[in-house]
Protein backbone atom coordinates (compact mmCIF):
# COMPACT_ATOMS: atom_id res chain seq x y z
CA UNK A 1 0.00 0.00 0.00
CA UNK A 2 2.86 2.51 0.90
CA UNK A 3 4.52 1.76 -2.79
CA UNK A 4 1.09 1.93 -4.41
CA UNK A 5 -1.49 3.57 -2.14
CA UNK A 6 -4.91 3.21 -3.44
CA UNK A 7 -6.40 5.69 -6.00
CA UNK A 8 -10.60 6.57 -6.91
CA UNK A 9 -10.07 4.58 -9.48
CA UNK A 10 -8.76 1.04 -7.69
CA UNK A 11 -12.11 1.12 -5.96
CA UNK A 12 -14.00 1.47 -8.72
CA UNK A 13 -13.81 -2.53 -9.69
CA UNK A 14 -15.17 -3.17 -5.81
CA UNK A 15 -17.65 -0.88 -5.71
CA UNK A 16 -19.80 -1.98 -9.38
CA UNK A 17 -19.89 -5.46 -7.59
CA UNK A 18 -22.16 -4.12 -4.93
CA UNK A 19 -24.64 -3.65 -7.55
CA UNK A 20 -27.31 -6.78 -7.55
CA UNK A 21 -27.67 -8.31 -10.80
CA UNK A 22 -31.01 -7.35 -11.80
CA UNK A 23 -30.78 -3.44 -11.28
CA UNK A 24 -29.24 -2.93 -14.70
CA UNK A 25 -28.43 -4.36 -17.56
CA UNK A 26 -24.58 -5.56 -18.75
CA UNK A 27 -24.64 -2.52 -20.78
CA UNK A 28 -25.60 -0.17 -18.27
CA UNK A 29 -23.49 -1.79 -15.54
CA UNK A 30 -20.56 -1.02 -18.38
CA UNK A 31 -22.03 2.82 -18.65
CA UNK A 32 -22.06 3.08 -15.01
CA UNK A 33 -18.53 1.94 -14.94
CA UNK A 34 -17.71 4.34 -17.52
CA UNK A 35 -19.45 7.62 -16.53
CA UNK A 36 -18.03 6.65 -13.11
CA UNK A 37 -14.38 6.33 -14.56
CA UNK A 38 -14.78 9.52 -16.04
CA UNK A 39 -15.87 11.59 -12.92
CA UNK A 40 -12.83 10.21 -11.43
CA UNK A 41 -10.64 11.44 -13.85
CA UNK A 42 -12.02 14.67 -14.11
CA UNK A 43 -11.60 14.97 -10.23
CA UNK A 44 -7.94 15.06 -10.11
CA UNK A 45 -8.15 18.11 -11.40
CA UNK A 46 -10.50 19.36 -8.45
CA UNK A 47 -8.31 20.82 -5.67
CA UNK A 48 -10.89 20.00 -3.46
CA UNK A 49 -10.29 16.30 -3.49
CA UNK A 50 -7.05 16.58 -2.21
CA UNK A 51 -6.45 15.12 1.25
CA UNK A 52 -9.45 13.63 0.61
CA UNK A 53 -9.80 9.70 1.26
CA UNK A 54 -9.81 7.85 -2.05
CA UNK A 55 -12.62 5.57 -1.10
CA UNK A 56 -14.37 8.71 -0.45
CA UNK A 57 -14.03 10.39 -3.65
CA UNK A 58 -15.48 6.70 -5.34
CA UNK A 59 -18.41 6.11 -3.57
CA UNK A 60 -19.05 9.82 -4.05
CA UNK A 61 -18.86 9.62 -7.91
CA UNK A 62 -20.44 6.27 -7.89
CA UNK A 63 -23.95 7.82 -6.31
CA UNK A 64 -23.51 11.05 -8.51
CA UNK A 65 -23.96 9.04 -11.09
CA UNK A 66 -26.18 6.00 -10.08
CA UNK A 67 -28.52 8.52 -8.74
CA UNK A 68 -28.49 11.24 -11.57
CA UNK A 69 -31.59 11.63 -13.52
CA UNK A 70 -29.71 11.04 -16.80
CA UNK A 71 -29.17 7.50 -18.14
CA UNK A 72 -26.92 5.43 -17.22
CA UNK A 73 -28.20 5.31 -13.45
CA UNK A 74 -29.82 2.73 -11.07
CA UNK A 75 -33.49 3.71 -10.95
CA UNK A 76 -35.06 2.20 -7.72
CA UNK A 77 -34.18 3.30 -4.22
CA UNK A 78 -33.86 -0.43 -3.34
CA UNK A 79 -30.82 -1.30 -5.31
CA UNK A 80 -29.12 1.72 -3.74
CA UNK A 81 -29.93 0.53 -0.29
CA UNK A 82 -28.46 -2.04 -1.22
CA UNK A 83 -25.21 -0.84 -2.95
CA UNK A 84 -25.15 1.47 0.52
CA UNK A 85 -25.52 -1.73 2.99
CA UNK A 86 -22.98 -3.78 1.06
CA UNK A 87 -20.63 -0.49 0.87
CA UNK A 88 -20.74 -0.07 5.01
CA UNK A 89 -20.46 -3.91 5.90
CA UNK A 90 -18.00 -5.18 3.37
CA UNK A 91 -15.64 -2.21 2.99
CA UNK A 92 -16.28 -0.73 5.89
CA UNK A 93 -17.02 2.79 4.36
CA UNK A 94 -20.04 4.94 5.32
CA UNK A 95 -21.86 6.45 2.60
CA UNK A 96 -23.30 9.33 5.09
CA UNK A 97 -20.00 10.14 6.67
CA UNK A 98 -19.52 13.98 6.29
CA UNK A 99 -16.35 13.39 4.26
CA UNK A 100 -18.43 11.10 1.45
CA UNK A 101 -21.38 13.86 1.80
CA UNK A 102 -19.39 16.71 1.23
CA UNK A 103 -17.81 14.72 -1.78
CA UNK A 104 -20.62 13.97 -2.69
CA UNK A 105 -21.93 17.63 -3.23
CA UNK A 106 -18.91 18.78 -5.17
CA UNK A 107 -19.18 15.79 -7.43
CA UNK A 108 -22.35 17.26 -8.34
CA UNK A 109 -20.67 20.03 -9.25
CA UNK A 110 -18.13 18.22 -11.53
CA UNK A 111 -20.86 16.43 -13.15
CA UNK A 112 -22.73 19.22 -14.00
CA UNK A 113 -19.94 20.99 -15.10
CA UNK A 114 -18.58 17.91 -17.71
CA UNK A 115 -22.03 17.93 -18.95
CA UNK A 116 -22.82 21.23 -19.86
CA UNK A 117 -19.19 20.84 -21.19
CA UNK A 118 -20.34 18.16 -23.13
CA UNK A 119 -23.15 19.62 -24.82
CA UNK A 120 -21.21 23.15 -25.68
CA UNK A 121 -18.67 20.91 -27.51
CA UNK A 122 -21.61 19.32 -29.01
CA UNK A 123 -23.17 22.13 -29.98
CA UNK A 124 -19.97 23.54 -31.54
CA UNK A 125 -19.74 20.01 -33.20
CA UNK A 126 -22.86 20.44 -35.05
CA UNK A 127 -22.10 24.46 -36.02
CA UNK A 128 -18.75 22.86 -37.84
CA UNK A 129 -19.40 20.14 -39.26
CA UNK A 130 -22.56 21.77 -41.33
CA UNK A 131 -22.00 21.02 -45.48
CA UNK A 132 -18.56 22.93 -46.05
CA UNK A 133 -18.49 25.97 -48.27
CA UNK A 134 -15.51 26.06 -50.38
CA UNK A 135 -15.26 29.09 -52.99
CA UNK A 136 -19.51 29.85 -52.95
CA UNK A 137 -19.97 25.81 -53.37
CA UNK A 138 -20.91 23.27 -51.39
CA UNK A 139 -18.43 20.11 -50.98
CA UNK A 140 -19.63 16.60 -50.27
CA UNK A 141 -17.66 14.73 -47.35
CA UNK A 142 -18.28 11.76 -49.24
CA UNK A 143 -16.29 12.16 -53.27
CA UNK A 144 -17.17 9.63 -55.61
Amino acid sequence: WRMHPPTPQSYLELLVTFLPRGSCSPFTRKALFERIKFLLELSVTVQFFFGKRPSSIAVAAFFEVMEHKQRPNVSKQSFRSHFRYCTRSIAGIYCDSPEVIECRDAMKVVHKNALHQMDDEVMNERKHTATPIVSGERVSAVTP
